[in-house]
Formats: structure tokens, sequence, C-alpha cells
């Protein structure tokens, strides 16, 4: 009899363990896409790149770089830092923070990004002043 016990724990013991797997929550799924390197051109900004990692507390760190922002004065690259983005509802969000590189000009700008179909990234920051409504459009390049 307790070998038939035995047996019987033995054989549901794969239920229990593949049961017991969590199950992603649908932010954790969009920061594990994002997560990697994503490039985009356009006529306003040049080149524009952002580097996307995921935190082990399940925000995203962000940084960005752009060859010209109209936020630098007009004439000047910068580079972003967004280290703790919040992923909820598809959306990421809060507060990024610019350097310009050639001023020691730092200019804080509320931040927003999402996943558009066709695994096209899209994200805004915005400077009401300089280009309320321009968004930037980034393709994956690497993990």
């Amino acid at each position: 009899m307790k070998f038939l016990s035995l047996l019987f724990a033995v054989a549901l013991l794969p239920a229990v363990v593949v049961g017991g797997k969590k199950k992603m929550k649908a932010s954790e799924h969009l920061a594990k896409r994002l997560e990697g390197f994503w490039k985009g051109i356009d006529d306003i900004v040049g080149e524009s790149s952002r580097d996307i990692r995921r935190n082990g507390d399940g925000t995203l760190f962000i940084k960005m770089y752009n060859t010209y922002l109209p936020t630098c004065g007009g004439t000047d690259a910068g580079v972003g830092m967004l280290p703790n983005a919040t992923v909820s509802k598809g959306v990421v969000e809060g507060t990024l923070e610019i350097q310009c590189l050639n001023s020691d000009l730092v200019v804080p700008l509320p931040y927003r990004g999402e996943l558009i179909e066709g695994g096209i990234y899209n994200d805004r920051f915005y400077d009401l002043v300089v280009e309320p409504d321009h968004i930037f459009y980034l393709h994956k390049i690497s993990k």
C-alpha cells in the first residue's frame, strides 16, 4: 500500500510543478519584449536610439541618445536617462532626464512609450515649448 501511495505521489508531482508555474503579467511580458537596442532616423532629430533593460523590480532602465534635440538649444545632441520607467496597460512612463552634450543643461521631461503594430516602438518626451507632438518611431535591432 505504501508503494502505491508513493507511486501515486510521484505521478502527480509533474502536475503540481507545472500547475505551480507563475503566469507572466502583461506588463512583464511587454517589458521582456522591449528589452534590447532600438534605433530610428527621422527628418527632425536625425539618428535616435534607445537602450532598454529590465530592472529586478519590474521597471525598465532606458538610455536615450539623439543626434539633435530642440530641447538642447536647437544645436545640440543629448543623452537621456530614465532609470525606473514603469510599465502598465501597455504603456511605458516616467521622467526622462536629458543631458545636453555641449552644455551643462539637464532637462527633466515626462516620457511615454508604447509598442505598436509591426514591432515598432514609439516614444515621446514632452517639451511643450519646443516639440509638443514629435513622436520617435524605433525598430529593434538587437536584444
